[in-house]
């Protein structure tokens, strides 16, 4: 009896993590990125030559897909957390701490979730359509095999 083939979870983590260190070094391109760069580089080429050799391995690829979704929520985060550049905060240790920006109070430790939300939704999109693709993926390898 023919055993049914599957498409190794192991490689699906390991593309996933090859697609973070991906992300990584591009967002953070003038800072660590150029030392993350290489990591990346080593387990783009490790992860294609344990795919390869096996046949069923390349649906682990969708694991790029969650990557991608984890930048998207960073890049969210990042964008929801900014505060505007024109910050001047005055008070001092017995009068309450005020910030303005351009004349309108703010408060400088508040998250902008109508930046956040869309960065948010298409990093659910990108996670839905990866595991779909995992999913249909598989299901294609597991009937040619």
């Amino acid at each position: 009896m023919a055993r049914p083939t599957s498409a190794p979870t192991g490689l699906f983590v390991l593309w996933m993590l090859t697609g973070l260190a991906g992300v990584l070094a591009l967002m953070g391109m003038l800072t660590i990125g150029i030392f993350v760069l290489p990591i990346a580089i080593a387990l783009l080429v490790l992860s294609i030559i344990l795919t390869e050799r096996r046949p069923n391995g390349w649906p682990a690829v969708a694991g790029l897909g969650l990557s991608l979704a984890a930048g998207l929520i960073w890049l969210g985060w990042v964008l929801a957390t900014a505060g505007p550049n024109d910050i001047s905060c005055s008070g001092g240790s017995d009068v309450p701490t005020t910030c303005t920006s351009n004349g309108v109070p703010i408060d400088e430790n508040a998250i902008a979730w109508a930046k956040a939300i869309p960065w948010f939704a298409a990093a659910a999109a990108v996670v839905l359509l990866s595991c779909l693709g995992y999913v249909a993926l598989r299901k294609r390898v597991n009937q040619v095999a």
